[in-house]
Order: structure tokens, then sequence, then C-alpha cells
């Protein structure tokens, strides 16, 4: 139990001979995207799931509202610097909607 006070750097008080500390030094990236929907400015969640096709920068997401996004909607991200076209939409037999979207960066 955490004492009051107590820091990280205090962490080697609580181990005993014998013991071991692992650190995850893995890296997260940014997964879950909030956008507009082209002309209607509708909000539309994207959650990157993974990269199917590094070349074309193609990636299966997960759209929340998924009702709202068709085949060639564009959603943009930070005020447009960053878009994505919808090429595929399809929904899962065991999962929400998912759509194969193609990001395409823009300055």
């Amino acid at each position: 139990m955490r004492r009051s006070g107590e820091t990280f750097s205090n962490i080697v008080d609580y181990m005993k001979k014998g013991d071991c500390l692992v650190v995850n030094e893995t890296k997260v990236f940014q997964a879950r995207l909030i956008g507009k929907k082209e002309k209607t400015n509708a909000k539309i969640e994207v959650f990157l799931l993974r990269q199917l096709n590094a070349e074309d920068n193609i990636w299966d997401v997960i759209v929340d509202p998924a009702r709202k996004v068709r085949i060639g909607n564009k959603i943009s991200f930070n005020n447009g610097n960053v878009w994505c076209e919808v090429i595929d939409n399809t929904t899962s037999e065991d999962g929400p909607s998912a759509s194969i979207m193609r990001a395409i960066f823009s300055s």
C-alpha cells in the first residue's frame, strides 16, 4: 500500500531480494481521432485498428456513428490538415461497424 507522500523514486523501498522490476517502454500511437464529415460537418469518431496497406495508407477502423458514414465520404481532422476517404463500409458479425479508409495527408 502506498504511503502518503511517496513517489516512484522510492520504489526500491518496496522491493525485496530476488524481486524483478520490468520496465515497459512500448510506444502507443494516437488511435482515436475526432473529425468532421465533409459537407455536413457532422462529428465522426474514428478509432484506428490496424494498417492494412502501408503503401496506400489504408486502415481498418471503427467509426461512430457508423450510420452517417458512406463510401466516398471524406472526413477531415486537425482543421482539415489531415483527411481520409471512406473506400469500403462493412459491418462485422461480432462487433461494431468497421470502415476501411484511405488517409491522405496534406499540408
